[in-house]
């Protein structure tokens, strides 16, 4: 039912089987006699609603700070936080940042995703 609810309500993520869903599900709960329980700190969501409702400091500053140290930018392609403009600015920004776009996925992609990875692989690379 969880999987189900996940698939429904997560629209920004295109094509995922119901057993990835399944799987998903199985990472942030824990099946009890009681139902399901979260195995995540819960206050995290209110952290995220409190500071949500704040109106956003500019974070370009802090962006900038990462000059000269290896960067890699991963966005889903449906995300509705990280908007394409701001994806665009990052790049603009930093030339040499490694910068992909994945396909039918929401804010947070699973990162198993064949850009991600190649992406994540590049950066990998950078590091060594």
């Amino acid at each position: 039912e969880a999987a189900v609810a996940f698939s429904t309500l997560l629209t920004q993520f295109e094509g995922v089987p119901m057993a990835r869903w399944r799987a998903e599900v199985g990472k942030f709960f824990r099946e009890t006699p009681e139902g399901l329980e979260i195995v995540y700190d819960p206050r995290l969501r209110d952290a995220v609603l409190g500071d949500g409702a704040q109106p956003v400091e500019d974070m370009w500053p802090l962006f900038d700070a990462l000059k000269g140290l290896p960067l890699c930018a991963i966005r889903g392609a449906n995300s509705d936080l990280l908007t394409r403009e701001t994806f665009a600015e990052m790049q603009r920004r930093r030339p040499d940042m490694i910068a992909v776009e994945v396909p039918g996925r929401g804010h947070i992609p699973y990162l198993d995703e064949p850009e991600a990875l190649d992406a994540l692989n590049r950066w990998l690379a950078m590091l060594r």
